[in-house]
């Protein structure tokens, strides 16, 4: 006989797993700050590559202007560049990093709270067998043997 209730439960299982149980479950085997942690180290490294790429561009655009003999003596004005690239970076990377915490921070609350829903469809399917099982043991043994007294055998 099919349960029709746990067959729609089973597929709501499959169905997350197949697609965001991919991406979640794994998420699932940090802490939040080890998760936020990791991501925020690795989106400084790629933020900072970044930025040594806009820096060289830059730096390549104004090539002209730093290959004239009397600007390129001037140690003020490299200096004075050099001082204006390192506020901007960090001004940048404070506020990137403050934007990656938001959002790995926000994706990791939202998983877990998908987990969870995850984890108690998974303990009503398992309630679903138990009681089947139970039921089945029932019908095989003719019945529990604490109605005996009610009857009184």
């Amino acid at each position: 006989m099919l349960n029709e209730e746990r067959i729609k439960l089973m597929t709501k299982l499959a169905l997350y797993e197949q697609k965001e149980g991919k991406r979640d479950i794994p998420m699932s085997h940090y802490y939040k700050g080890d998760y936020v942690s990791y991501h925020m180290i690795r989106s400084s490294i790629l933020a900072t590559l970044g930025f040594l790429f806009c820096v060289a561009v830059w730096f390549a655009f104004h090539l002209s202007y730093f290959m004239e003999e009397n600007n390129i003596v001037k140690l003020d004005v490299m200096t004075a560049i050099g001082k204006n690239v390192l506020i901007i970076y960090i001004l940048f990377m404070a506020a990137y990093l403050a934007i990656t915490y938001v959002v790995y921070a926000t994706k990791f609350i939202k998983v877990r709270e998908n987990l969870k829903q995850y984890n108690g469809n998974l303990k009503k399917l398992n309630k679903m067998y138990q009681r089947e099982d139970r039921m089945k043991e029932e019908l095989e043994t003719g019945g529990l043997d604490n109605h005996d007294d009610i009857v009184g055998v």
